[in-house]
């Protein structure tokens, strides 16, 4: 394998473990809205993006065992952010979770789809099927039709 094969193999097994890691983040806060949202319909939504991502997820930490990588727990949680705690904690005393959690799942959704868009462009045929799949999957959970 060329250098140049060898950097580009690698930038995309980190795009792929970056996209793990915002997957599990998305799940993480996915279920959050499910258990604290006021409105049926967005514990609905929650669900649906929780177990989709969560799909995906699954499809990712299988394409990095294609390129040798394994992550750990710690590595797939490494997208945690505390921040995103605080600010639905204090949305559910100031009653206003379902509009904070809508926008802050929907910012999730839009940058994970960026990254999912470059490791589409980067990827092998079976990478480019995921990332394509998952492209949709995160268009559909925006109400967008594809732009891509």
């Amino acid at each position: 394998m060329s250098s140049l094969n060898a950097k580009a193999a690698a930038a995309q097994k980190q795009r792929l473990v970056q996209i793990a890691q915002m997957q599990t983040e998305i799940v993480r806060v996915a279920g959050i809205g499910a258990e604290k949202a006021v409105k049926p319909e967005n514990q609905s939504r929650a669900r649906a993006i929780r177990d989709g991502v969560g799909s995906s997820l699954d499809a990712t930490i299988q394409l990095l065992g294609y390129r040798g990588e394994t992550p750990t727990d710690e590595t797939l949680a490494a997208a945690k952010n505390p921040e995103t705690d605080t600010n639905l904690d204090k949305a559910a005393v100031y009653g206003i979770f379902d509009k904070t959690f809508e926008k802050l799942i929907d910012k999730q959704i839009l940058d994970y789809q960026r990254l999912v868009l470059e490791a589409d462009k980067a990827g092998n045929n079976s990478e480019r099927k995921a990332m394509e799949s998952a492209y949709n999957q995160a268009n559909s959970i925006l109400g967008l039709v594809d732009q891509k």
